[in-house]
Formats: structure tokens, C-alpha cells, sequence
């Protein structure tokens, strides 16, 4: 046996570096979270306190560098597709400091602010491979160097659970187990980039529950003891390891029924003090760790951990939902549903059969590893789908289920085995288990590096999701943009502006961009044509969220789109008249517009119905109010009206034109919406806008 377990443990081994490799090589494929600008830029702070006792960045190198007696802001370009640090000879730069580490929000800043949030720990140690990889040694460039991060602690569960399941049911079952968690789409995608928060706390919930079992089980004390330093981690990272003990305690209480220690308890403890001890320090060490990891809460800790379950209260809890996900007792079927959708039916087939083994060997299973493992995979799912609860974005938020899930798999790979022909069909079906992955791993080729936007067959892939609206199809939390960036890189012309169609300038890291592309949001310029290229990322519901989305999607065509499955998830558009759809050039002037100021503001009656593109007019400059608030909406019948996205006074829909309405000015541009009606719901009543005059209706010709 002995011998057994020291091979297994080689080919652990094994598994682990070959997902950290394959890991490595990937990660410059991936863009970053949305997230990580608030993490990584708090994880620095922190991490730099602990380390030096220093608040703020004073003694550290500036983000400036000398070119003679001048300083010069510091804009180096970082190769998008380049894991390695590369900077041309003449190129100098901070190669000290992180783009992270930012002056304006230091040790005070976080100290007062950063109650509403998930706690640091796993911030602060992506941070540190950071200050290792990029600060220190140079080695893996700044973006990139934080994410190592996550892709190690994958790449540890990943071979932990092949020794795991090798261990107990054979090195075929930890092989599928192994590979089912490698492969599993949501998880090798999000290993790379999403470091911050789900993936470490998916890792940290395996590693403790692996310890934890050890321990318990082979009375282990160093084991015992490294899963409390391990639940302060998870704790640390997200308050979902509070959870645990609902996963671990009904297993623990089996094991000590199972193994009758009820029966002499006196003489049990006696004998297994420090056995005893260990178990009851695991809560105590988790805390330690969980606060040594917070600063924040160093200085007032009872009243700032109400913060903190507040901010998981008002996330975690919600009395609205998609009616469509409400089941029976109100319980809330949208995550079952997700996961049936996006996990590969092979594996969920191969996991019934894992079940169905654990339930047929559960009389004679004296470790219970079977209701763990099952209470493990009941446990995060059941937390979001009880009434009440919420969850949003798929089921990133609770990751914890896949490994389960992994084991069950292999699991129901050992049954199938032993309910063959061995002599006969063994390998042949080994073999045959194997292969039915290829079909797995061939789509995450294709799709690469968009495979937390996969959903399985049984649905259409994501083609079917978006067409039966399942909410959040499409959505890569960021982690498409990379490749758009680089296709900006290599095709857009020199000095070319960019933009995003929606989005905050800090989800996509500055570094990643051309030196001589001028990103901003200001220049966005809708029907102006003024040729900025614009990004973003595309999935359910961003089509419909502005004017500038709307006008990208229905009247430019892209010059660069990621797809899954003909779906695009990132997308670039030129903004000029050469990617304008031909049906979309040719506008005219309304002829006979009617302007009515009704109690909720102006309607505007064109006539006829026509294909709106925009509005004009003037309005006084005194002797009324500044606009406070307003929307615009159309309408065929002036009965029903359909609202449109965009909040008045705004700058937000056309930025190069400048916030709307102002100095005597009113724009308002649309998207070819076909109506008769134009409604402009105004407040208050006495604002200018109520005064519009010499108003212009311009439509498109060619759209009937």
C-alpha cells in the first residue's frame, strides 16, 4: 500500500505541474477581472504594511523616471501577448512599483473605507507574488505576476484531488476526477483571472475539507492544524468558508457514530488529548489567520465585522427574482439550472453514477467519504437556491461545487469499472471514459479563451442560451478583453483613439494598449462618425443598455469579434462612414414635426412612422430651470411607449458632443427606432426643455 500511495503521490505530482505549465502558458490569453483594480490596488496597500509598516508608497521607486534633468510619467507598453517581462533598450520604467500601487488610495483610505467589501486575504497574497515575480526579480510582467497566483492554487486542488480519489478508488477514477476539474469550462477559465475571490476560495474549500478528513480520520495533527491556517485563508477570502462547518459537522458526527467513539468516551479522550486539542485549536487558528489578513479590523473589530455582514446580507439575500426560476416553496432554480446548462453532460452522467455508488456503499463506508463529498456538493448550492437567497452572474459565486462534482465523476468512473467483464472490457470502457472527453477538450480549443461563456448541447450551446435568454449568458467578467486588445494592437493605426462602448476605463490594465492609442471614454461620438475604434465585451442585455451600444450593434459593423458557438462575446467597431451598414447612410429631415408640451413634458408627432436617428433644437437660455431629470421614449400609438436607456441631462450617450441638453443646444440621438410619436419626459416642469423650438427630426431613408 505503502508503495501504492508514493506512486500515486508522483503522479500527483505530475497532474499538478502539467496544469500549472499548461496554466502559464495560457495566462497571457486572459484579461483581467473587473474586479481587480479594487482588490489588487487594496491588496498592495496592505501587504506593503505588513511587510514594512509603511501607510502610503514614500521611499518607494516613483512612477516616474529620468530623461536627463527631466521626469517624465512613467507608459510602458506590456506585450498583451507576452507572459514574460519585455521592454524595448531605450525604454525605461518603474520597475519597482505596480500599476496597482497607487498614491491615491494608501493604508488611511482602506482603514475608513473598506467595510463594504470581501476581506483582503487573497489580495493581498496574489499582491505578493506580484512584489516576487515582477518588483523583485523581474521576471513576469505586472499584470500577469498577480495571477500566477491563482493559477498555482488550481493547479494544488487539481492534484490534491487526483491523490485524493487515486487513494481510495483507484488511479482511473482520480485520472477523470483530476480531469474533470481541469476541463470543467468555469473553472480552467476563471483559474486565470478571477484570483482574487472565487478561485482561491474554491481552492482553500478543497484543501481544508482534504486536510480536515486527514486529520480526522488518520488522526493526523499536522493536518488538523494546517486546515485551520487553511479555513483563515478561506474565511479570508470570502465569507462563503462559513459555510463549511454545515459541510464537515454532519460528516464528523457520522464518523464518530460510524466508529463508536460515543462508547467510551472517557478512555477515548485519555488517549487522544493532543488529538482532541488540535481539533478544538482548527476555529481558533482560522481566526487568527482570517484577522491577520484584515488590517481594517485590527482597530475596531466588533464594529466593523457588522459592516462586513451587512455588505453579505445585502448581496446574499433578496425578495425579487426572475419569475421564471421561482420553484416549488419559492425556492430559486436559477443556479440548478445554470450548472445542468454548463457543465458537460458526460460528466453529469458519470457523477449520477458516483451518487448512486456512495448511496450503495454508504453502510459499509466507515470514513463516510461519500456523505462528505455529497454534502460538500449539497452545501454552496443549496445555500442560493433556498427562498430568499440570490446569486447573479451564473454560479461563479459558488465554485465550491465543482470539485465535488470532479469526485463524483471519477467516483461513477470506479462503478462502471467494476460492473464490467474485467477480464474483457476493462480497458476497452477505461479507454472508452477517456475518449468521451475529447469532445470536451476539442470545444474549449475552439473557444479558447472564452470558455466561462460555454454552455453544453443540451441547450444549444451558448447560441440556444442567448436565444431562450437564460440571464448572463455571454458574460466573461472581463476576461475577453484581452483579445481584442490585442487585435487593437496589430490593426489599428497609429495614434487611433479607442473607447468602450459602456464600460470604466480601469477594466482593461492601461499597459495593455499600444503607446500611441489614446484610450477615453470622451471620445465617444455616436453618429458624429469621428473614427474611434470601440470595445466591449458583449452578452445578455448589453445590446440594449445605452445609445452608444445600441447605435454600435445595429448601424457599425465590427472589424473584430470573439465568438462562442456564433455569439460574439468581445467585439470592435470603427466608428466611421466606411463601417457604416449600407442601410443606415442615408438620412433625411422630417418634413411636418408637431411639438406638444403635455403634463410629463413634449411629444413630438412626426407624422407618420419613421426610423428615428436623431433629434434637434433649441431651447431659451433664461427665464426657465436647468433640466434635473428626463428620459426619452417612442411610441406608434401614443398608447404604449418603449422607454430608452439613456438618463437626462447626460454626457454619457455622446461624449464628444458634450452633456445634453446646454447653452441654448439639444441633441438627442436614437438608433432607427420605427415610431410615429417621440416622448420626452422631463422634471421639473418649468425647465427649458419644456421650451424647445426650431425642432429637427432627422430618420433613416432605407429602413421602413
Amino acid at each position: 500500500m505503502e508503495k501504492y500511495l508514493s506512486k500515486i503521490k508522483k503522479e500527483s505530482k505530475l497532474i499538478f505541474f502539467a496544469f500549472f505549465i499548461l496554466g502559464l502558458l495560457t495566462l497571457p490569453h486572459y484579461g483581467t477581472n473587473w474586479d481587480a483594480i479594487n482588490h489588487l490596488t487594496r491588496g498592495q496597500v496592505y501587504l506593503r504594511y505588513i511587510l514594512t509598516g509603511n501607510k502610503d508608497y514614500s521611499g518607494l521607486q516613483e512612477t516616474l523616471y529620468a530623461t536627463g534633468n527631466q521626469y517624465i510619467h512613467q507608459k510602458y507598453w506590456q506585450d498583451p501577448k507576452s507572459l514574460f517581462l519585455k521592454v524595448t533598450p531605450n525604454e525605461s520604467y518603474a520597475k519597482s512599483r505596480s500599476i496597482y500601487q497607487n498614491v491615491n488610495y494608501d493604508y488611511n483610505y482602506f482603514l475608513e473605507k473598506d467595510g463594504y467589501g470581501h476581506p483582503p486575504a487573497s489580495d493581498i497574497l496574489s499582491s505578493f507574488f506580484n512584489l516576487v515575480l515582477y518588483q523583485k526579480f523581474h521576471i513576469i510582467n505586472d499584470i500577469d505576476s498577480y495571477r500566477v497566483y491563482g493559477v498555482l492554487l488550481s493547479a494544488i486542488l487539481v492534484g490534491i484531488i487526483y491523490y485524493w480519489v487515486s487513494s481510495k478508488y483507484g488511479k482511473l477514477a482520480g485520472f477523470v476526477s483530476s480531469l474533470t476539474l481541469s476541463t470543467y469550462p468555469l473553472f480552467w477559465a476563471e483559474s486565470h483571472f478571477n484570483t482574487e475571490k472565487d478561485i482561491p476560495e474554491t481552492v482553500f474549500w478543497g484543501i481544508f475539507i482534504y486536510l480536515f478528513y486527514k486529520g480526522v480520520v488518520n488522526k493526523n495533527i499536522k493536518s488538523l492544524l494546517c486546515s485551520g491556517i487553511i479555513l483563515g485563508l478561506a474565511i479570508g477570502t470570502k465569507f462563503n468558508a462559513l459555510f463549511l462547518p454545515v459541510v464537515v459537522g454532519p460528516w464528523f458526527l457520522y464518523f464518530i457514530v460510524k466508529n463508536k467513539w460515543y462508547k467510551k468516551p472517557i478512555e477515548f479522550v485519555k488517549n487522544n488529548k493532543l488529538y482532541l486539542l488540535s481539533l478544538l485549536t482548527i476555529p481558533f487558528l482560522g481566526f487568527i489567520v482570517f484577522v491577520f489578513f484584515w488590517p481594517y479590523l485590527w482597530s475596531d473589530f466588533f464594529n466593523k465585522i457588522t459592516e462586513v455582514v451587512k455588505f453579505y446580507m445585502e448581496i446574499g439575500i433578496t425578495t425579487t427574482f426572475n419569475p421564471r426560476y421561482l420553484g416549488p416553496f419559492n425556492i430559486n432554480t436559477y443556479p440548478i439550472t445554470w450548472i445542468i446548462y454548463t457543465t458537460y453532460p458526460f460528466i453529469l452522467l458519470l457523477s449520477f453514477f458516483g451518487v448512486f455508488k456512495f448511496i450503495k456503499e454508504f453502510k459499509d463506508d466507515k470514513t463516510g467519504f461519500g456523505l462528505l463529498v455529497i454534502m460538500w456538493l449539497f452545501v454552496p448550492i443549496a445555500r442560493v437556491t433556498m427562498p430568499g437567497a440570490n446569486t447573479y452572474g451564473g454560479v461563479r459565486q459558488i465554485m465550491e461545487f465543482i470539485p465535488p462534482l470532479a469526485i463524483l465523476a471519477g467516483v461513477g468512473t470506479k462503478m462502471i469499472i467494476d460492473n464490467v467483464n474485467k477480464d474483457k472490457y476493462e480497458k476497452l470502457i477505461s479507454v472508452l471514459i477517456i475518449i468521451l472527453f475529447l469532445p470536451l477538450i476539442i470545444k474549449l480549443v475552439k473557444i479558447h479563451p472564452y470558455e466561462n461563456a460555454y454552455f453544453n448541447s443540451w441547450i444549444g450551446g451558448l447560441k440556444g442560451a442567448k436565444e431562450k435568454n437564460i440571464p448572463y449568458w455571454g458574460n466573461t467578467f472581463g476576461g475577453a478583453y484581452r483579445s481584442a486588445v490585442v487585435w487593437l494592437n496589430e490593426n489599428a493605426e497609429k495614434n487611433a483613439r479607442v473607447s468602450y462602448a459602456f464600460e470604466l476605463m480601469s477594466n482593461v490594465p492601461t499597459l495593455f494598449f499600444r503607446k500611441d492609442l489614446d484610450v477615453s471614454n470622451t471620445y465617444r461620438s455616436g453618429f458624429l462618425k469621428l473614427g474611434e475604434y470601440a470595445i466591449t465585451v458583449s452578452f445578455d442585455g448589453t445590446k440594449e443598455r445605452s445609445y452608444y451600444d445600441t447605435y454600435l450593434e445595429k448601424i457599425i459593423k465590427p472589424v473584430f469579434v470573439g465568438e462562442v458557438d456564433g455569439v460574439a462575446v468581445v467585439q470592435v467597431w470603427k466608428n466611421d462612414i466606411e463601417h457604416t451598414r449600407d442601410q443606415y447612410l442615408e438620412e433625411k429631415e422630417a418634413n411636418l414635426v408637431k411639438v406638444k408640451v403635455v403634463e410629463s413634458g413634449v411629444i413630438l408627432d412626426l407624422g407618420k412612422s419613421l426610423s428615428i436617428s436623431r433629434v434637434e433644437a433649441q431651447i431659451p437660455k433664461h427665464e426657465c430651470d436647468p433640466l434635473s431629470y428626463g428620459w426619452a421614449q417612442v411610441s406608434d400609438d401614443k398608447a404604449s411607449w418603449i422607454k430608452l436607456p439613456n438618463i437626462l441631462p447626460t454626457d454619457w450617450m455622446i461624449s464628444a458632443l458634450g452633456e445634453q441638453p446646454v447653452n441654448g443646444r439639444f441633441i438627442h440621438p436614437f438608433t432607427g427606432e420605427i415610431a410615429r410619436y417621440i416622448g420626452f419626459n422631463l422634471a421639473p416642469k418649468t425647465s427649458c426643455l419644456h421650451k424647445m423650438y426650431n425642432v429637427k427630426v432627422f430618420y433613416f431613408e432605407n429602413i421602413k
